[in-house]
């Protein structure tokens, strides 16, 4: 299965396009943009606050997103404004509502209503989207459950969890993360010295960046031994099939 989320230039670049709202009423105007100045009027509503002050927050967004390399980075320098950071939440929950419902999961091995998979730690309690729905009517309640990296840091349980779960771990595998250092951060309070398996999926990834993200995960997962490093240039699923015995060893 492909989801066929978008990177993180790529989402850069469709919240750009998609608050573009000058273009709206005009024959430029995009299918993305109007749907989300849909959901630009809700979330005024939801605030309490005119459109029109929603909408400069979203332009502000927009901005940011030209000279920032990654949504995380971008909301992270305005988590001081709770509209931005609004209207980044929105686009975010948006665009992987469209990539599911475009996705080649088929109809047929697809089980009604929700995909059930869970992380651990969730009850299935808060508010879901059906599988492959573009637009759920709870898109807004959806999206408050994303955490800003400023948000996720202040949850210091939630953090002590994931740098546990990582220093614990025999094998580590990364598949579409972004290895900012905001979000290495989370993952590593000092490097590791029980030298674990580390695979990570380099799609997309240049040549210098790779290089870069294999000595950073040496230093910080404390690796002794060049095989215990794997990159892979597959995309998500061509690694898990790749690597499957590993994998289920």
């Amino acid at each position: 299965m492909e989801l066929q989320f978008p990177s993180n230039a790529e989402l850069l670049a469709r919240v750009i396009q998609g608050y573009d709202f000058k273009r709206s009423g005009s024959e430029t105007s995009t299918r993305d943009g109007q749907l989300l100045l849909r959901n630009i009027y809700k979330l005024a509503e939801r605030f309490d606050k005119p459109v029109e002050e929603v909408a400069v927050a979203a332009e502000r967004l927009r901005n940011a997103c030209r000279l920032g390399r990654s949504i995380d980075a971008v909301l992270e320098q305005y988590d001081h404004d709770p509209l931005v950071l609004a209207c980044g939440k929105l686009a975010i929950t948006f665009f992987i509502g469209q990539a599911e419902s475009r996705s080649s999961l088929k109809e047929a091995p697809r089980v009604p209503g929700e995909l059930p998979l869970r992380l651990p730690w969730q009850k299935g309690e808060a508010a879901q989207a059906e599988w492959g729905v573009e637009q759920p009517w709870n898109i807004h309640t959806i999206a408050t459950q994303l955490s800003s990296l400023t948000e996720r840091r202040a949850d210091r349980n939630a953090v002590r969890d994931i740098r546990l779960a990582v220093a614990s771990a025999q094998r580590i595998v990364f598949l579409g993360f972004g290895f900012q250092p905001q979000n290495v951060d989370l993952l590593f309070e000092n490097s590791l010295s029980h030298n674990p398996d580390v695979l990570i999926s380099t799609h997309g990834v240049s040549p210098g960046n790779a290089a870069t993200i294999a000595l950073m995960m040496r230093r910080l997962a404390g690796l002794e031994s060049d095989h215990q490093l794997m990159l892979s240039p597959g995309k998500a699923w061509e690694v898990l099939r790749d690597y499957s015995l590993l994998l289920e060893s």
